[in-house]
């Protein structure tokens, strides 16, 4: 079993677990999907990750691009000073997929919003 520096950390994880997953169903179900539930669904994961990339800024003391020496970081941290690139890696890609899961949600829901106007609904991403 791996040793979390603590629980916030370890919750952090599981929710970007969770996120990722969900995000992968949501890709494979997309073309099925209404597209209001499909903005929403995206919109929700999006705030799912910029929950977990929040936890993890707040809660690892890695900020920017190096993980620093051992010995200037907090007594709870040195042991996981192995981890520290996967730690940086996952806030990274929490922040990154956080916007494009924003500008995805927001993009559906202003074309299906713009469609429905011009007399054209779509109620899904093939049209049907």
């Amino acid at each position: 079993m791996y040793n979390y520096p603590n629980a916030e950390v370890k919750h952090a994880i599981g929710l970007s677990l969770f996120n990722g997953i969900l995000s992968m169903l949501i890709a494979l179900g997309s073309y099925a999907a209404p597209l209001y539930f499909l903005s929403f669904i995206t919109f929700a994961s999006s705030v799912i990750w910029v929950c977990g990339a929040g936890v993890l800024f707040q809660s690892t003391p890695f900020h920017g691009s190096s993980c620093g020496a051992a010995d200037t970081l907090p007594l709870l941290w040195q042991a996981a000073t192995g981890d520290c690139k996967e730690y940086l890696t996952l806030h990274a890609l929490s922040w990154t997929i956080w916007i494009i899961s924003l500008i995805l949600s927001i993009a559906i829901l202003v074309n299906t919003i713009m469609s429905s106007k011009a007399g054209h609904p779509f109620h899904t991403l093939y049209g049907q």
